[in-house]
């Protein structure tokens, strides 16, 4: 959450996927939420942000869908996606994007191919297999690293 903050993320909605290893009780979600809004807010104003990220609360499968549906675009990183690149997937005039990583089990067959049905670019970190707290920095950092160079090489 602090790193995404750091980085100007608006939002992070947790989605809860077939393969969620982490399961809250109600009461526990919402105090978690609670908390990731202090440290989004903390993050804010360590790193002189002007917004604050909205932390919602988890989204099950068929609403986070609905969810999505609303972006200008959707990039899904899949760690079972090895040949296709975010900047092969990234389009520089979307406006209002959504990047999807997975939970520590991985994102199912299935649910990949809703998202792709909902017209989601999959593409692939590279090699690695990462932490959910770490994937979600580092492609958020990807996606301004590629909309720098995009928006450079259009000059």
């Amino acid at each position: 959450m602090r790193q995404a903050t750091e980085l100007g993320v608006a939002g992070v909605t947790p989605i809860l996927t077939e393969r969620v290893v982490v399961a809250l009780e109600p009461g526990k979600a919402e105090k978690k939420s609670i908390r990731r809004q202090k440290i989004a807010e903390e993050a804010a104003k360590q790193s002189h942000r002007l917004s604050v990220p909205k932390v919602n609360a988890p989204l099950d499968w068929e609403s986070a869908l609905r969810e999505l549906a609303g972006f200008d675009q959707v990039v899904v990183f899949w760690e079972e996606e090895h040949d296709r690149l975010l900047s092969e997937v990234l389009q520089p005039e979307a406006a209002h994007i959504a990047l999807v990583v997975g939970p520590e089990g991985g994102l199912s067959g299935g649910e990949i191919a809703d998202l792709k049905a909902l017209g989601a670019g999959v593409a692939s970190m590279g090699e690695y297999i990462l932490r959910t707290e770490t994937a979600g920095p580092i492609a958020v950092a990807l996606t301004l690293y590629e909309y720098a160079r995009t928006s450079r090489d259009r000059r």
